[in-house]
């Protein structure tokens, strides 16, 4: 089975791309206009959003620390959402 994989006679070939075409969106009003985000770029803003809040906020006593903690949960976020 697995040499046959290899010699691509099984369906799909080993590292294809999954046709990600369908992306569901929804639009959000404002004063401005109308913005139409896909729910991959509002991952995006909410991740950006929760990092900035964690920066700004002090969760653990040393700086550093901290930043590292929001890099952390920042990067989590992204990989956990498959956000590219």
């Amino acid at each position: 089975m697995i040499g046959r994989e290899r010699r691509g006679e099984g369906g799909m070939p080993l590292g294809a791309p999954v046709d990600t075409t369908e992306e569901k969106a929804f639009e959000v009003r404002t004063r401005v206009g109308r913005f139409r985000l896909s729910r991959r770029k509002a991952w995006v803003v909410l991740s950006a959003l929760i990092f900035s809040m964690l920066l700004n906020v002090r969760t653990i006593e040393e700086e550093e620390a901290n930043r590292c903690f929001a890099i952390l949960v920042f990067a989590t976020l992204l990989w956990a959402t498959e956000v590219r």
